[in-house]
């Protein structure tokens, strides 16, 4: 199977960047539920059974990577194959990193590698600007719901598709 490895940020893709610890529980400050727009990305990955998703969130920091994933909804869930923090990393190294930094640390990480990856996040600082193809740019406010957004990614992974089918 040719891999395609997603990494998925919560806050500010599948629901508003509003999130914040209460009484030890994440809860999204404003209008809304937290992960109102997961949905959408199930919907959007239907088509492509060989995306993994890899976890690029903070929730994997503050909450754990088992409870992260349990957020999401059961499709998506099947899909995690890992996460870019791990426990046995320096929490505050790791969280000083640019998410592109961690994201790229897991990659150097990986074998094999995934044939193409994307990340999905509301965060572009640190990105290398050779690398800003490979983010799919989120309005904080918006995440997911945001149609360009969604067309952005679908292209992306439509291209890989039509790559993937012209070399067979």
């Amino acid at each position: 199977m040719d891999l395609i490895v997603l990494f998925l940020d919560f806050d500010g893709v599948v629901h508003p960047e509003s999130v914040f610890k209460i009484r030890g529980l994440p809860t999204l400050v404003g209008e809304g539920q937290l992960f109102m727009w997961a949905g959408l990305l199930e919907e959007i990955l239907a088509a492509y059974p060989n995306v993994r998703i890899v976890l690029s969130t903070s929730w994997c920091v503050h909450r754990g990577f088992k409870r992260a994933r349990a957020a999401l909804p059961a499709g998506l869930q099947a899909r995690v194959i890992g996460s870019t923090y791990h426990s046995k990393k320096d929490r505050t190294q790791f969280l000083a990193m640019s998410r592109f930094d961690q994201i790229v640390t897991w990659l150097a990480n990986r074998n094999p590698k995934p044939r193409h990856w994307v990340a999905i996040d509301d965060d572009a600082v640190g990105w290398a600007e050779m690398n800003l193809d490979m983010l799919v740019r989120t309005d904080g406010e918006r995440g997911l719901s945001d149609p360009s957004v969604q067309r952005q990614l679908r292209d992306r992974l439509a291209d890989w598709e039509r790559e993937k089918a012209a070399s067979a």
